[in-house]
């Protein structure tokens, strides 16, 4: 599977070589309802409002999904640390009571219907069914599947200029460098500004 194709293909930012310090700590702005999709080699994992993200010890992300234009800071007090290694356990914890229900189609039923709550239908539409079965632990006919039976036919290709849905490539989140989070920022901020959330 590769998570890079399809979504935005020809507007994917590329090149940027990045990296970040032994003690830099990224988090997802906590102002409004956006997030990111930390997929990794065989699974994905959510970070939404608040919760940190490539902290050092972290391996790095096969590709990330950028939903709603998320605001990326810098945390150096330890209290906000603190605070958004908390809020990422919670998204963990609230992913993995999803993922714990034996039946798949449920597991994508519960999945679709918790980021349609938090983002939109629309917004669900546009997170290619690969990147869901990422998240739900399932194969993306499954997603495709339920998607169906839901009337949520997903897309891999958004049809406007309006899109939430941002797929970064491989080298936006892997290798080092200090200028790891002004590039990711920067990313972000461009992805925000090409493709702002529909109102």
């Amino acid at each position: 599977m590769s998570v890079n194709s399809g979504v935005l293909a020809s507007s994917t930012p590329t090149g940027l070589s990045t990296s970040s310090t032994e003690s830099q700590l990224l988090a997802v702005g906590e102002a409004k309802r956006s997030g990111l999709i930390l997929c990794c080699s065989h699974h994905a994992e959510f970070a939404g409002p608040g919760a940190a993200i490539h902290s050092p010890r972290e391996k790095p992300y096969a590709a990330v999904i950028a939903i709603g234009a998320p605001e990326i800071v810098e945390l150096t007090e330890y209290a906000a640390r603190q605070k958004a290694y908390s809020l990422r356990i919670q998204w963990v914890r609230w992913l993995r009571c999803i993922v714990a229900q034996p039946e798949p189609g449920l597991r994508v039923e519960k999945l679709l219907t918790g980021f349609e709550e938090f983002f939109g239908s629309d917004t669900l539409q546009q997170i290619p069914n690969e990147v869901l079965a990422l998240l739900a632990g399932v194969l993306p006919h499954t997603i495709a599947t339920v998607r169906s039976q839901t009337s949520q036919p997903g897309t891999v290709a958004p049809s406007n200029e309006n899109s939430a849905v941002v797929i970064i490539n491989r080298q936006a989140l892997t290798a080092g460098g200090s200028r790891f989070g002004a590039q990711l920022r920067q990313t972000l901020q461009w992805a925000g500004e090409c493709f702002p959330r529909s109102a």
